[in-house]
């Protein structure tokens, strides 16, 4: 019986932990991607500044992408994607209509988090609005989320382990010590009678 209740005690706390747990480093994790991906628009927003640049966006994408491991999108203001990091351009639909592009265009900034149509993996999205001369472009930087649930798995694993081994402690001090009130008891019994 002390067992069964000890192990439906763990069971209750393992599993609301690990609710939290993921919720918690996912948002922590969301946040940080989302802090990094603005810096690296940023940055890129800097390379395109000149007019120049904008007959060499692909391969200036395409060095990017090799460097920083993200997925580049440059669309034009009639939402044509110019220049592609991941895909080949004539595979890639219109992107005017997607949200992050249509916040950018009325913000600085637009952000969204889905699965992506192109490549087919979740992604979080950071689009910016720019000026090159007299003409509006959208830089779309991406990173892939999908890692979460692999950084989550191992985290668990780890935590079980870590509560496993606390709790076998745990319950070996609280038997014992059981087990000497008990022998307490009976000899008290023993004297009382």
């Amino acid at each position: 019986l002390f067992f069964f209740f000890f192990l439906t005690i763990f069971l209750t706390i393992l599993l609301i932990l690990s609710i939290l747990t993921y919720f918690w480093s996912k948002d922590i994790y969301l946040n940080q991607i989302e802090k990094n991906l603005i810096q690296n628009i940023n940055v890129v927003s800097i390379l395109l500044k000149n007019k120049n640049e904008i007959q060499n966006i692909e391969q200036i994408v395409r060095d990017l992408h090799e460097k920083l491991n993200l997925r580049i999108t440059i669309i034009d203001e009639l939402g044509i994607v110019i220049a592609e990091s991941d895909k080949n351009l004539s595979q890639i639909n219109n992107h005017l209509n997607r949200k992050e592009i249509i916040e950018a265009k009325y913000n600085e900034l637009g952000k969204d988090r889905r699965k992506s149509e192109t490549i087919d993996k979740d992604l979080l999205y950071i689009a910016k609005k720019i000026s090159i001369g007299n003409e509006i472009y959208y830089i779309r930087i991406a990173d892939y989320i999908n890692n979460i649930t692999d950084n989550y798995i191992k985290f668990t694993f780890e935590m079980i382990l870590f509560l496993a081994f606390f709790l076998s402690i745990s319950f070996l001090a609280t038997y014992f010590i059981n087990l000497r009130i008990k022998k307490e008891t009976d000899t008290i019994l023993y004297y009382i009678t």
